[in-house]
């Protein structure tokens, strides 16, 4: 007799199942069940990022490794998102305050990596990774006021490329991470694309940090190279700047 665990364990370990299918599905979910919250529809990215996590290497905090450090990062920023929903904090201040934030959370994700640096190159990449994470994180900080839509539209550019660079770079499960996001980001996107509300801090504060430490633990770790990040980072200003210009404001 075949058990539903025996039947369902090979779809669910297939990884366009874990990267795409299930972070879509529970994007769609969440996305309509928050979507008369204010920001909080945000909380979708989160929910299709875990449950990638869920399916490739677990939730368990133990061993607590860079990737995992990685996930709790990402549920923090959620709830600083839901935080910096109740008070009004002017732009400047939010940008500097994630941009430290970002860089503070890449210094602690790549903290293993610290004692073995050897050479001038390798202390300039770890360098370059924590710029890239205040960068992303600061920048993303600035959608709060644009259409869910359009804010999720720019993460979905990111995270996508961010997942070609990390899969190029040989890790598949970094990769998987920022495909998450990205599938999650399309669920807000497809739900949200009627209504003219705002996106709040949730998306923005959640989706920036992650990918900003997504992007620079692929520098750390894996062998992505710094001048496509640089060339990443550089399109994250360029899409976020032109996002100001052109998207839809909600006031």
């Amino acid at each position: 007799m075949f058990s539903a665990q025996a039947i369902l364990a090979p779809f669910f370990n297939e990884p366009a199942v874990q990267s795409l299918l299930a972070p879509l599905l529970v994007g769609l979910l969440l996305a309509y069940l928050f979507r008369d919250f204010g920001g909080w529809s945000g909380l979708a990215v989160t929910g299709g990022l875990l449950v990638t996590a869920a399916l490739t290497m677990g939730l368990g905090l133990e061993p607590l490794t860079a990737t995992r450090k990685l996930l709790l990062l990402a549920v923090l920023g959620a709830v600083l998102g839901i935080v910096l929903e109740l008070y009004d904090i002017n732009e400047k201040t939010r940008q500097r305050g994630l941009g430290l934030l970002g860089a503070g959370s890449m210094l602690w994700v790549s903290w293993p990596a610290l004692p073995h640096l050897a050479t001038p190159a390798e202390i300039v990449v770890v360098i370059l990774s924590l710029a890239y994470a205040a960068l992303v994180g600061a920048l993303f900080g600035t959608m709060a006021q644009w259409r869910a839509r359009d804010a999720a539209l720019v993460t979905i550019l990111l995270a996508a490329l961010s997942s070609g660079l990390l899969f190029a770079g040989a890790s598949a499960l970094l990769g998987q991470l920022a495909m998450a996001i990205a599938a999650a980001a399309a669920a807000v996107a497809w739900g949200l694309r009627h209504r003219s509300q705002a996106s709040g801090s949730v998306l923005g504060v959640g989706a920036g940090l992650t990918l900003g430490l997504l992007g620079g633990s692929g520098l750390v770790y894996a062998s992505v190279s710094p001048w496509w990040l640089l060339g990443l980072a550089g399109l994250s200003l360029v899409s976020v700047l032109l996002g100001k210009k052109l998207a839809s404001k909600v006031y």
